[in-house]
């Protein structure tokens, strides 16, 4: 006779309940070069800027999403999926900026060379 073992109980922690609508409808919502570390050609003044303008929009996306989530209008996967989108829009981005840091590196290289 074969032995079924119980799971092991863990204790709860306050991820337990943590809600993640609100962060996954805020997301769906931002445009993506807002909430990448850097653009390309971008300074320090811009980029502050524009962390400023992300943390004002987050703020009022999660506000709205607080109020949409009380009056039942969330629907979590439709905004797990534009959130994965989105995150995927960040990757572009960044891979992007890297293509180009590596093409000006190549292009110093060739200039070294000579």
């Amino acid at each position: 006779m074969r032995t079924i073992v119980p799971p092991i109980p863990r204790p709860r922690t306050p991820l337990d309940d943590l809600d993640l609508r609100p962060l996954a409808y805020a997301l769906a919502r931002m445009e993506p070069a807002l909430t990448v570390p850097a653009l390309p050609g971008e300074d320090a003044a811009a980029a502050a800027a524009r962390e400023d303008a992300a943390r004002d929009i987050l703020d009022d996306l999660l506000v709205e999403a607080a109020d949409e989530i009380a009056d039942g209008n969330v629907e979590i996967w439709h905004y797990r999926l534009a959130a994965a989108e989105q995150l995927l829009g960040l990757v572009d981005t960044e891979l992007a900026a890297a293509q180009e840091t590596v093409d000006r590196l190549a292009a110093l290289a060739q200039g070294e060379g000579h």
